[in-house]
């Protein structure tokens, strides 16, 4: 198979001297264009192989896509949705008080609270030995958006219902020894 950076390029300067024949409205507009070919070129030949051709114009957009697709996974898991559940219902809660009401290991719910956090859902603060979770309140712009479609329809699921009856029956406070 042919290799096109090194093929095009190398086509161009083969016919750019008769490019100079037409008239320069036709050729000064292409003429950066054909500068950054030559310059492609050159780097091939230096280097010997192609050189991936990551510059985009879309560049700006492909962390704001990773960070989308990372928030849409965040929640792609039924605990983590039980989680935010009860996180939108409650202001805050220990980590012990999700292991008692999601009735999961400590290190099961510890790990999904850290998938959350990174995704910038939650926030968490540090009192002593046990860490408190709360939803974040600097959302990004996407997760604004969302907030109120979760808040909307979480509670209505029975998982949802049964996590809050059980954080109601284990009263105030952390329920941790």
């Amino acid at each position: 198979m042919v290799n096109m950076l090194a093929t095009a390029p190398f086509l161009l300067l083969r016919f750019l001297p008769f490019l100079f024949f037409l008239p320069p409205s036709f050729y000064l507009p292409v003429l950066p264009v054909l500068y950054a070919l030559y310059v492609l070129y050159v780097l091939y030949v230096l280097i010997g192989k192609p050189l991936p051709l990551t510059i985009s114009i879309f560049m700006d957009i492909v962390p704001s896509m990773e960070n989308i697709a990372l928030m849409f996974q965040s929640l792609d898991d039924p605990t983590r949705l039980r989680i935010v559940s009860l996180l939108l219902e409650e202001d805050e809660l220990c980590v012990c008080d999700l292991v008692a009401v999601l009735q999961m290991p400590q290190s099961t719910v510890s790990r999904q609270l850290s998938l959350l956090k990174n995704a910038g859902w939650l926030k968490d603060r540090r009192e002593g030995v046990w860490i408190y979770y709360s939803i974040n309140r600097s959302l990004a712009p996407i997760q604004q958006f969302l907030v109120p479609v979760l808040r909307n329809f979480l509670p209505g699921t029975d998982a949802a219902r049964e996590d809050l009856a059980r954080l109601r029956s284990l009263g105030e406070g952390c329920g941790c020894a």
